[in-house]
């Protein structure tokens, strides 16, 4: 059976995701013959949430589908979200580095925490530092 992954478009850098290993893994774990793996890309916005992606990729999901699979068989979307979100990432600063190159300052939630990411641009897959921010005294984090 084939199965289609989204993936949190926060969630890309973790083992599971991005490496040869975690993926099969998780193809083996959600007991499919193929998997297709997608990072959502930062710049987009996915207002309909986890149906507005699977209705922009469905068709391309078919078309790696196995050739014996019925014509009016679906491919099932698998997703980390209950709520049918693809996840709260908000952009805190942009910025360019000459030895870096550009980065970005990101606050995302995983799992109800809430984290701050470095991420050089140049290799997003890699997260340069990531720091748990924590609620203070008056309520902020």
């Amino acid at each position: 059976m084939g199965a289609f992954e989204s993936i949190f478009f926060f969630r890309e850098v973790e083992w599971l995701f991005c490496t040869t290993n975690g993926r099969r893994q998780l193809a083996d774990s959600a007991d499919c013959e193929r998997l297709v793996v997608t990072h959502l890309n930062r710049s987009h916005d996915f207002p309909g949430g986890m149906a507005s992606v699977q209705e922009e990729l469905s068709g391309y999901v078919m078309e790696l589908a196995p050739a014996d699979l019925p014509a009016d068989a679906s491919v099932p979307f698998l997703s980390l979200s209950d709520d049918g979100s693809v996840g709260d990432r908000r952009e805190r600063s942009r910025g360019r580095s000459e030895l870096s190159g550009e980065f970005v300052v990101e606050d995302v939630e995983v799992d109800g925490e809430t984290y701050r990411r470095l991420v050089f641009l140049s290799n997003p897959n890699l997260t340069q530092s990531e720091a748990r921010l924590k609620e203070g005294k008056s309520g902020r984090k």
